[in-house]
């Protein structure tokens, strides 16, 4: 730790010895090497618990990583099902135009996390069903009159 060889260590014993005189010398050793124990064991827990915040981030950041992976594999999947459902489309409208028979679209699978939450109790769905739509300018007598008038014929 401290790359003391031996020359340096004799001259250190001597400079000991001088200072705390051949009676304290034994105690200010076991002082000494008490106080290297515990600087050892402050270092060993602090580098211990270092490490373990270390393991802790990087099994965060693998668990994100893998999160992260999952996410892009679900938008690339969606994204794919767009470009399907278009491409279907696509070729529904072009044959609807050229006379012939559209073929039968799928119906779009819903992820059920994403899907509209649904009414509580079969009278709220009732209720969401029997309300009127809303008409543009008012009263449906009156926009059927108008119609009516515009166009020249009779309701």
């Amino acid at each position: 730790m401290f790359n003391v060889n031996g020359p340096e260590l004799i001259a250190l014993a001597v400079l000991f010895l001088l200072l705390f005189g051949p009676e304290r010398l034994p105690e200010v050793v076991m002082q000494l090497a008490r106080w290297i124990g515990r600087f050892r064991a402050l270092t060993d827990q602090a580098t211990a618990e270092i490490r373990r915040e270390f393991e802790l981030a990087a099994h965060e950041a693998e668990a994100a990583k893998r999160e992260f992976e999952q996410l892009t594999l679900e938008a690339k999947q969606a994204v794919a099902s767009v470009e399907k459902e278009t491409q279907r489309a696509i070729t529904a409208a072009e044959s609807g135009a050229s006379g012939e028979e559209p073929p039968a679209l799928a119906p779009p699978q819903v992820d059920e996390r994403q899907a509209a939450p649904r009414p509580e109790s079969s009278v709220d769905a009732i209720d969401a069903v029997d309300e009127p739509a809303p008409s543009i300018g008012g009263d449906r007598a009156v926009a059927a009159e108008r119609d009516a008038a515009a166009t020249g014929g009779s309701t």
